[in-house]
């Protein structure tokens, strides 16, 4: 994918690895709900913002485990809650339509 991308207010080129977030260890929270964001999430995340404010469908696709659903509820938690309404609807290899619909 790409490795660099164009920073807007300086019109140069610019590093992925240069906005990454940097992680700081907060001992209260739970080891589950701790996300260390990398080049690849930061590039999603960017791509999402993107696309949401164009107000176009977004669809992560990817194995078991690669961060799709944080990264979802990541963005949802910071959308304004009288904009936006969501539901979280758990899929796995069971999950068939007439599953859904009951």
């Amino acid at each position: 994918m790409m490795i660099v991308l164009i920073n807007i207010e300086s019109k140069q080129w610019e590093s992925w690895a240069s906005i990454v977030s940097e992680y700081k260890h907060q001992p209260e929270i739970p080891l589950q709900s701790i996300v260390v964001h990398t080049q690849e999430t930061t590039r999603v995340k960017y791509l999402m913002n993107i696309l949401a404010a164009q107000q176009l469908p977004v669809m992560l696709v990817g194995p078991t485990g690669s961060g799709k659903s944080v990264l979802v509820k990541e963005k949802l938690t910071s959308v304004n809650r009288d904009e936006v309404v969501s539901v979280t609807i758990n899929f796995n290899y069971y999950t068939d339509s007439r599953t859904l619909q009951v």
